[in-house]
């Protein structure tokens, strides 16, 4: 087990950008990431190719994206619907229920012990923490509860079925 660090502070849409891409490099089994909605960085090839490989790693590898505004999904992230076609199994993305609507932050967890916590979407600002056990059972917590709550908001086919 790694030694907890105080969470680093970003001040930049590149910075959080960068964290997204650097969290998502990892050697985890789960990604779990809450949010409005995605941003163009999701759909970049750099992001692809570090989703492509963290599903090839491991058949039990789980990406799990959870959305309050899951609108213009499938037309402005056609790499990320490729590998939710070629991954259904492991990709799931949802939308928040009704409840859940008005969160104002954004998170990404890796496994349970690394974060990239996001205040406020519409800010820059986020907190980067790593070996964070602690912090990241929280938002693990609150992950899960938002989870239950919520609908698929995409499928593997064009159909949903």
């Amino acid at each position: 087990m790694s030694e907890q660090h105080p969470p680093v502070i970003l001040d930049g849409k590149r910075d959080v950008e960068a964290a997204v891409d650097s969290l998502l490099a990892e050697r985890a089994r789960q990604f779990r990431y809450l949010a409005q909605r995605l941003g163009p960085g999701w759909d970049n090839l750099q992001r692809a190719t570090l989703l492509e490989r963290f599903l090839l790693g491991n058949r039990s590898h789980l990406l799990r994206l959870l959305l309050q505004d899951p609108s213009g999904l499938s037309r402005d992230n056609p790499r990320l619907f490729a590998l939710l076609r070629r991954f259904s199994t492991q990709l799931s993305i949802h939308e928040t229920g009704p409840q859940s609507k008005r969160a104002p932050d954004s998170f990404l967890l890796a496994d349970d012990q690394h974060y990239l916590h996001q205040l406020h979407w519409q800010s820059p600002r986020a907190l980067l923490g790593r070996a964070d056990a602690t912090r990241v059972g929280a938002l693990t917590r609150r992950f899960e509860d938002l989870w239950e709550e919520s609908a698929p908001a995409a499928s593997a086919t064009t159909l949903g079925l």
